[in-house]
């Protein structure tokens, strides 16, 4: 819809721009010169996408593959009994590590912290969105990594910038 709305606005433009350009062959005194910057075509290769139609994809750098959010790339989901340390603070000690006896706690074997029950010490699960990768798919691009190209549209060419399309040009006769 927007592409389409955007053609229009374009196809406006070249009118104005051809209106303009019959304008000036009118009251132009320059000598006509054919343009050798697009060989007479009217079209150059797209210098953002050298010809190819496509260029990296914007949104994921051409890699097809973007930081999962679930995770913010970690691959884990965090344990929110441990904050995803894997650890937790003793209890039976209250972090000291050592007994009302001064003895090393039995619990935590004098760290002042254990492993973590619910994770096992893991720090948490993997992400159930990327399953533990870390990454997923760019849906902009469809993990080709690649995307049509916003310069040319994917028609590999764009319009000569010397000539504006028309072929040609005036240059001024110096006197």
């Amino acid at each position: 819809m927007i592409t389409k709305g955007i053609k229009k606005l374009n196809t406006f433009k070249l009118g104005y721009v051809s209106l303009l350009m019959c304008f000036i062959l009118i009251s132009c005194s320059g000598k006509r010169v054919d343009c050798d910057t697009c060989d007479r075509s009217g079209r150059i290769t797209c210098p953002q996408c050298m010809g190819e139609g496509q260029a990296k994809c914007i949104y994921c750098g051409g890699e097809g593959r973007i930081d999962c959010a679930s995770c913010d790339g970690r691959g884990r989901e965090h344990c929110d009994w441990c904050a995803g340390d894997g650890q937790m603070d003793c209890r039976k000690c209250n972090t000291s590590g050592k007994t009302a006896g001064g003895q090393p706690c039995k619990t935590c074997e004098g760290t002042g912290s254990r492993r973590c029950n619910i994770c096992s010490g893991s720090g948490g699960d993997a992400c159930k969105t990327c399953r533990g990768a870390g990454k997923k798919s760019c849906e902009d691009c469809e993990g080709g990594g690649m995307g049509t190209c916003s310069t040319c549209d994917g028609e590999r060419s764009i319009r000569c910038i010397r000539c504006n399309g028309n072929r040609f040009y005036f240059e001024r006769e110096t006197p």
